[in-house]
């Protein structure tokens, strides 16, 4: 998901946008869309672990 930091739309990067929204919000939001549209959307262990 993250590759760079500094381009849009993200303001700030990737990173930045990581940071703002905190990682449960986007961990919770990835498991929101697995169970929509599949497991392919599923957050990663490693967001659960921040």
């Amino acid at each position: 998901m993250i590759f760079a930091t500094g381009f849009a739309p993200f303001r700030g990067g990737p990173m930045h946008y990581a940071r703002t929204r905190g990682h449960a919000e986007i961990a919770d939001r990835l498991d929101t869309l697995a169970e929509r549209h599949g497991p392919r959307f599923a957050a990663d262990r490693g967001w659960r672990e921040m």
